[in-house]
């Protein structure tokens, strides 16, 4: 499998064009109305069921607003709408005039105004958008009015800003596998799971140590690696353990070097215990010489998400250390599934 990079740079500078934009739009002191379609959820029983949140910019002392939002996508059902938690209970009035269309009212009764952080969630939409992947349902302000409390005669500037929510029944969950002595150097062949409870998908990464998956969405997934599948033989696996690894856990135990990595703790303990001692040291001696030919557990690797940092490096065992990435649930694109390799018995990490 290979990866597009050119694509993905002209994702990124459309993504980059389009942010400066928004960028450009919020730096007005303008009340702007947002539709977010990005972070809005999926109802796990019903996939067609979309809560998409209605975001505020600028929403300062505001004693009323008049709205209109129309979805162009005849497939649309706009089904209910909801009070965001920042404003008071029963202040928004809403009338579902036809299956894409609702109209609402927001007063403040208090008459002071209220206030509202930026992209803090107005009201949300509950809508079915029955379709297909790739389908795509556009929402539209029809109409924005915004008084404010300390000016009701007049009518405040104020933007209301569509978006489009574009079904994908699939997406792609990717990442790489590196090495913890650089997170630029990959490892490549190893194989990653991507389970759920209805199936498991595997891939391996490729030379650069990139992998990348398509699966369903509106899923809960667990990501893990495991160990590479090239190294089939013990004379594979055994490399970059030698002597030189015995050396840096003795001095480590006799506390006159110490670990200078947490990977290093990992690396070191091929016995599975949460803790680097003097069985680990004798397993890995017979591992040289021959005398096993594995270690206990049948596992050559460990891998932790790239993201995860160690509360304390100097003993990584202090606190549960994560072996899987959890996508619960999956609703859109993850490319950040990255995880460090660390091959067990390569206590001073030479083998990368």
């Amino acid at each position: 499998m290979t990866f597009n990079y050119k694509k993905l740079g002209q994702f990124i500078a459309v993504l980059s064009l389009c942010l400066a934009s928004l960028q450009s739009v919020f730096a007005q002191d303008d009340v702007i109305l947002y539709i977010d379609n990005i972070d809005y959820t999926v109802d796990p029983d019903d996939p067609t069921l979309f809560t998409i949140p209605v975001r505020v910019q600028n929403f300062t002392g505001i004693a009323g607003v008049d709205f209109t939002i129309t979805a162009t996508n005849m497939n649309t059902q706009i089904l209910d709408v909801m009070n965001g938690n920042g404003i008071p209970p029963n202040s928004l009035t809403v009338n579902i005039l036809n299956p894409t269309t609702v109209s609402g009212i927001f007063l403040d009764f208090s008459g002071t105004g209220v206030i509202l952080n930026d992209n803090d969630i107005f009201f949300e939409l509950l809508v079915q958008l029955p379709g297909d992947t790739g389908d795509c349902f556009p929402f539209e302000f029809n109409f924005l009015e915004v008084v404010k409390a300390d000016n009701p005669g007049f009518e405040a500037p104020s933007q209301g800003l569509g978006a489009e929510i574009c079904l994908l029944f699939e997406a792609a969950v990717s990442g790489f596998v590196v090495s913890p002595v650089d997170l630029q150097n990959p490892i490549d062949s190893t194989s990653i799971n991507i389970f759920s409870a209805d199936n498991t998908y595997v891939d391996t990464t490729d030379v650069v140590g990139f992998y990348n998956q398509s699966v369903p969405t509106n899923t809960n997934y667990a990501v893990f690696p495991l160990d590479k599948i090239d190294e089939i033989t013990k004379a594979q696996r055994l490399t970059g353990i030698n002597v030189g690894d015995l050396v840096v856990i003795i001095r480590h135990l006799l506390s006159l070097e110490l670990f200078s990595s947490p990977y290093q703790y990992l690396a070191a303990d091929v016995d599975g215990d949460d803790l680097v001692g003097l069985q680990d040291l004798i397993l890995i001696q017979s591992f040289i010489l021959g005398k096993i030919d594995e270690w206990p557990g049948g596992i050559y690797w460990n891998y932790v998400p790239a993201s995860y940092v160690f509360p304390n490096p100097n003993d990584p065992f202090d606190a549960p250390i994560p072996e899987v990435i959890l996508l619960e649930p999956l609703t859109g694109d993850v490319i950040d599934a990255t995880f460090v390799g660390i091959r067990l018995g390569d206590a001073n990490l030479s083998s990368y």
